[in-house]
């Protein structure tokens, strides 16, 4: 399993009781953890069950900005299944 780069100041825990409760990672983080673009890394997690996706579609056709969060386990799913 690659190392997850540590966050000063606190990681991103979540909400105790809630699904994703644990740490929230970045496409950036995850670019670093896995060596790879961060263009790369979102496209790796943009259609994963799991991810949280802010943003959503513009009303007037123009390209949308999606903001994604990704919670450990579901990177450690895709790594894993990725790895086989």
């Amino acid at each position: 399993m690659h190392p997850m780069p540590s966050r000063e100041n606190g990681a991103a825990r979540g909400v105790p009781g809630h699904p994703f409760c644990g740490e929230i990672l970045t496409p950036a983080e995850i670019a670093e953890a896995l060596k790879v673009s961060v263009n790369t890394a979102r496209r790796l997690f943009q259609d994963v069950d799991g991810v949280i996706k802010l943003g959503g579609a513009n009303p007037r056709g123009k390209r949308c900005y999606q903001t994604l969060r990704i919670p450990r386990p579901v990177f450690e799913r895709v790594v894993r299944e990725k790895s086989r």
